[in-house]
């Protein structure tokens, strides 16, 4: 998936779904663990919406 999809997804997810903060955030929190860590892939445009969240909500960073 790339950005388009990711915030796609993530926009479905808030808009459609109507999910709670905390599941958005779980949601995003997956991906980034999934680019990250598991894939060893650097993606720069979702240091954006990491940032947008109080570091302690990632702690395996």
């Amino acid at each position: 998936m790339g950005q388009a999809e990711i915030e796609a997804f993530l926009s479905y997810l808030a808009t459609q779904r109507k999910v709670s903060v905390s599941t958005h955030r779980q949601a995003l929190s997956a991906l980034l663990f999934l680019y990250l860590k598991v894939l060893g892939i650097e993606v720069p445009w979702m240091d954006d919406w990491r940032d947008r969240y109080p570091k302690t909500a990632y702690l395996w960073f």
